[in-house]
């Protein structure tokens, strides 16, 4: 894929090959899309916008607790190691231990 800089513009052309452009003007055809380049950058933002990571307050903290509990972060949801959540309750414990 080929990208070049208009001079004095904040756009770049991005060149892919004809057959899929054609696919995908035929693909929008009649769907409310003004061209194959609206309907591009708008799929281009929202894969980026899936990867992006998340901005959002309460996804943020429960990407934290997440992290937590998985022992990545330190934090009250991180299991010790001597702490009664850190051995699964479907195995038994080894002899000896209370």
């Amino acid at each position: 894929m080929a990208i070049s800089r208009a001079k004095g513009n904040n756009k770049v052309t991005i060149k892919i090959p004809r057959p899929l452009y054609d696919k995908i003007a035929a693909a929008i055809a009649d769907s409310g899309y003004n061209s194959v380049t609206d309907f591009v950058v708008y799929v281009l933002r929202d894969l980026v916008a899936s990867h992006a990571a998340p901005t959002d307050p309460d996804d943020l903290g429960r990407v934290q607790r997440r992290l937590e509990a998985l022992g990545y972060l330190d934090g009250p949801a991180a299991p010790t190691a001597d702490s009664p959540s850190s051995v699964p309750t479907n195995q038994a414990k080894p002899k000896g231990s209370l």
